[in-house]
């Protein structure tokens, strides 16, 4: 019988590739106060639902309400199997 292997593979997209680069000074200020860790890694890969509700809860402010939400919307259209890494 054939041993199973390990190895998992995972599906990701870049953080820097979703939020908007006239955005990305207070964005990521923002996510430095959220429930994400990292820094010394070379991928952190989270959920589209974790990063979305921490965006809400430290980011949301900084936006125009219109454009916030049309971000939301982008944003949620990624497919449930795709982590966002945050390291890149």
């Amino acid at each position: 019988m054939a041993k199973k292997s390990k190895i998992e593979t995972a599906r990701f997209v870049p953080v820097t590739s979703l939020v908007p680069e006239q955005w990305r000074g207070w964005f990521y200020e923002g996510m430095c106060n959220s429930e994400i860790t990292w820094g010394a890694s070379n991928r952190t890969l989270i959920s589209v639902d974790f990063f979305l509700r921490e965006a809400d809860d430290h980011c949301s402010e900084e936006a125009h309400p219109a454009a916030w939400r049309e971000w939301v919307k982008k944003v949620k259209r990624l497919p449930s199997d795709v982590y966002i890494d945050m390291e890149s």
